[in-house]
């Protein structure tokens, strides 16, 4: 059982954003169209969106084109490249040969058409590469989205799933269901000017990040802060049996111990190893310059 628990405890944890706090109605049926010229922005957040947004449309010759959408508290624009099904290009697992954007900015129902924030997210899974590489950004995203930067980056592999290794304004780790965090220094501006600035300084960062997070763990499970647990009598009716938390027993942290090294290695040989090629395809799929 400790096998198993083991096995299923260090798991990449992906930041997302927070639920809307205000719904916004859709527009009726017949309804005129949105468009981005009858939004008003804050301040040089408007000629931030609109740069980005030119970026995308440059790029996206020849690719599908969703419309300015409102849904709840996020309007919404999507690009899809050829053979980039619908499903996949909004928010479905993407496989490989995919590519997608989309863009975003956030408002409250009693505000519209006062918008504020942007949120980019850019998918590329290249048919002739083994990377591939997942983005999303939220600037100024208040209480609905935050602000947060992550780079997913992923080794494609044609007879199993992709590995993940994160790269951004955090890095996390899961053990036994607690899970622990560093920040990068600077937030998302800091972690984004690092990773952009050339293949070496990537390769720093992740150094960087990966041994704040080694030193995390090491002091978590010295703390105590991580539990181990039993398994209740099961109530029956198909309800699963209560978890009672307890101290980790000896073996059990040796093994976390282990098991988070690992992990951490797997992560560091990764971004050592191929620093080169996850710089290039950065600043090849992301407007790093426009954020």
């Amino acid at each position: 059982m400790l096998t198993r628990f083991v096995t299923a405890a260090v798991v990449f944890c992906i930041a997302s954003a927070a639920s809307a706090q205000t719904a916004v109605p859709s527009p009726t049926p017949g309804a005129e169209p949105l468009r981005l010229e009858t939004l008003v922005f804050e301040k040089s957040a408007g000629e931030r969106h609109r740069a980005i947004r030119a970026w995308m449309q440059s790029r996206a010759q020849g690719w599908r084109h969703l419309p300015l959408q409102l849904g709840g508290n996020f309007l919404s624009e999507r690009w899809c490249a050829p053979g980039t099904a619908e499903r996949r290009c909004t928010g479905g697992a993407p496989v490989r040969g995919d590519a997608s954007m989309s863009l975003e900015t956030l408002t409250y129902e009693q505000e519209f058409p006062k918008v504020f924030g942007s949120i980019v997210s850019i998918r590329s899974f290249p048919m002739k590469s083994d990377l591939a590489l997942q983005f999303y950004l939220a600037i100024d995203g208040r209480r609905i989205a935050g602000d947060s930067m992550t780079a997913d980056f992923f080794v494609q592999a044609d007879d199993r799933e992709p590995d993940r290794y994160t790269l951004g304004a955090q890095m996390h780790l899961s053990l036994m269901g607690t899970a622990l965090s560093v920040d990068a220094p600077g937030g998302w501006r800091g972690a984004l000017a690092a990773m952009k600035a050339s293949p070496a300084s990537l390769r720093r960062f992740a150094g960087e990040m990966l041994a704040a997070l080694d030193k995390r763990v090491t002091d978590a499970l010295a703390r105590g802060e991580v539990s181990g647990f039993d398994e209740g009598a099961s109530p029956g009716r198909g309800i699963p049996p209560q978890r009672l938390s307890r101290p980790l027993k000896p073996d059990e942290l040796a093994q976390l111990k282990a098991a988070a090294k690992q992990e951490i290695a797997r992560r560091r040989a990764l971004f050592e190893q191929r620093a080169e090629a996850l710089h290039a395809l950065l600043i090849a799929t992301v407007p790093v310059d426009l954020l």
